[in-house]
């Protein structure tokens, strides 16, 4: 019976790794196609691409990962949603960040959790949902920032 249940969890753990690698390299809306984590889909060439900024991260605690961002690199950085998906009442998030000049790309997941208002109505509703999905992102880009 324990030997069952442990070929199960292991197939189960197969598919999942097996999905996540599907969804990192799948290819999105406005992206040029699938880059394998060694490679770099900057149009700038890796010799040309500058060395990154230090700055302090614990103010993002303070503010927003976008607000952040444009503070210290004004015009310079882009995110895409690379997948969406509600999990009970949990927005989950796989975002891709870049800077480009730099040559920098990080991919993390972000949550956040889905307020349920008091009222029942579809645009309540739509509404927790949209902001779970910015506060998702802004989770997800806080932690592509902290690989910096």
């Amino acid at each position: 019976m324990a030997r069952e249940l442990v070929e199960t969890f292991d197939e189960l753990l197969k598919g999942n790794r097996q999905e996540l690698e599907a969804l990192y390299n799948r290819p999105s809306d406005g992206s040029k196609g699938a880059v394998s984590a060694g490679e770099s889909d900057s149009d700038t060439p890796p010799h040309e691409h500058g060395n990154i900024k230090q700055f302090d991260k614990g103010e993002l605690t303070e503010m927003g990962a976008a607000d952040w961002l444009d503070r210290h690199y004004p015009g310079e950085w882009r995110y895409d949603v690379r997948d969406r998906r509600k999990e009970g009442n949990e927005l989950v998030v796989l975002c891709r960040f870049e800077l480009p000049s730099y040559g920098i790309r990080r991919t993390q997941f972000g949550m956040a959790e889905i307020e349920r208002a008091d009222t029942v109505s579809p645009n309540t509703e739509r509404e927790a949902e949209e902001t779970a999905y910015r506060q998702a992102i802004n989770d997800a880009l806080q932690g592509c920032i902290r690989m910096l």
